[in-house]
């Protein structure tokens, strides 16, 4: 269709725009436009990653919020192109990529456990708080490697990460890892701070 290619056309050339407003309504279009399932969606979800280093901070997390929202679990151009931004100097935009990987990586995906243990003694807590978070979640029951990396969490400045540390340790060790007694009280807690913290 002429016109949907037009508009579309239209959009990618607003996320250029020099106004930051601008370039957050048509990352909102874009994915409204992406999120039927078209064709255009892998041009679609290229364009939004080029948005994920975008000189203004809203910019940017709205492009990982839409990657979140379009992208197939998996896909591994647009996991590669949030993955790189874990390394981002700023620590928002490391936060915006891992909660990204945790909606789009699949699990098991060895350079994506890799690259989240490293977040893991990140230098903003939020972050190594969210790293413990997507290990659990994405990482292999059982694997010695993830496990020996979450443990040093327990010794963590901050007693959100440590929480989290032993109520995922518990399930990365299969439900093996301490007592039940103290690991539901790490995740009530845990959960607590969540809903406290976490946006």
């Amino acid at each position: 269709d002429v016109q949907v290619a037009k508009a579309l056309a239209a959009l990618l050339a607003a996320l250029e725009d020099s106004q930051a407003e601008v370039r957050i309504g048509a990352i909102d279009a874009l994915r409204r436009t992406a999120a039927g399932g078209d064709d255009c969606d892998v041009q679609v979800a290229k364009a939004l990653a080029s948005k994920l280093g975008d000189e203004d901070g809203k910019v940017r997390a709205k492009a990982f919020w839409a990657l979140k929202v379009i992208a197939t679990p998996g896909a591994t151009s647009v996991v590669a192109a949030v993955a790189r931004h874990l390394e981002d100097p700023r620590g928002e935009t490391r936060l915006c990529a891992l909660r990204a990987l945790r909606a789009i990586a699949k699990c098991d995906d060895t350079k994506v456990i890799e690259a989240l243990m490293a977040r893991l003694q990140d230098a903003y807590w939020a972050v190594r708080w969210d790293a413990v978070m997507a290990v659990r979640q994405l990482a292999r029951r059982g694997d010695a490697s993830v496990i020996s990396a979450v443990e040093r969490c327990l010794w963590d400045e901050s007693m959100v990460v440590r929480l989290t540390a032993v109520w995922s340790l518990w399930t990365l060790a299969a439900r093996g890892y301490g007592s039940m007694i103290g690991t539901l009280l790490a995740v009530i807690l845990a959960s607590f701070a969540a809903a406290v913290f976490y946006k």
